[in-house]
């Protein structure tokens, strides 16, 4: 199985070689989780990319944010086109809930997920799915300094390789992340 990466902004420009020897597949779309629509309204925040997201942002904060038209595919579509994967990773500003309930109403239970919490519902979708029983947290807002210059193992190609993790990033997959 190839990683998907979907993406509404600009590609990392590291990620090119990765794209051009068929390691990742981008597909530009807003990942929703409901029915297939042709286009969502996404809001771009002004000055933080970070903070952009699906969801309306509150009243008290919309005027921070374009809001924009983008096209979108249901999560379960895009794994029924390109098989389950190993690992997801799931960071869509106050909308991982309903990724992650989709994932399992359709019957797919990754291995590995890593999600974004803001409030105790994700933890809660996680519980009451049978086949997972055991779970990592990490601290977002410290990831760059508890992960710094930290030692990891490359899934494809199995060598040791020293890497800093970037402020606001998920930190290291799987094994490679603190705690049991």
């Amino acid at each position: 199985m190839k990683p998907i990466l979907i993406y509404a902004n600009k590609l990392d420009p590291g990620l090119k070689d990765e794209i051009q020897a068929g390691r990742l597949i981008p597909e530009n779309c807003v990942v929703i989780a409901g029915q297939e629509q042709s286009e969502v309204s996404f809001y771009l925040h002004k000055e933080k990319h970070v903070f952009s997201q699906l969801s309306r942002p509150a009243p008290s904060i919309l005027e921070n944010y374009d809001q924009i038209r983008l096209p979108c595919k249901p999560v379960a579509d895009i794994v029924n086109a390109y098989g389950s994967p190993f690992y997801i990773k799931i960071d869509i500003e106050h909308y991982d809930a309903p990724i992650l309930q989709s994932l399992f109403q359709h019957n797919f239970y990754p291995p590995y997920i890593s999600a974004e919490s803001h409030a105790i519902n994700v933890f809660s979708i996680f519980l009451a799915q049978r086949g997972y029983n055991a779970f990592k947290l990490v601290d977002g807002r410290s990831v760059s300094s508890d992960y710094a210059n930290r030692t990891i193992q490359c899934e494809r190609t199995k060598d040791l390789v020293k890497y800093s993790f970037p402020y606001h990033s998920a930190g290291p997959f799987g094994c490679d992340s603190d705690g049991e």
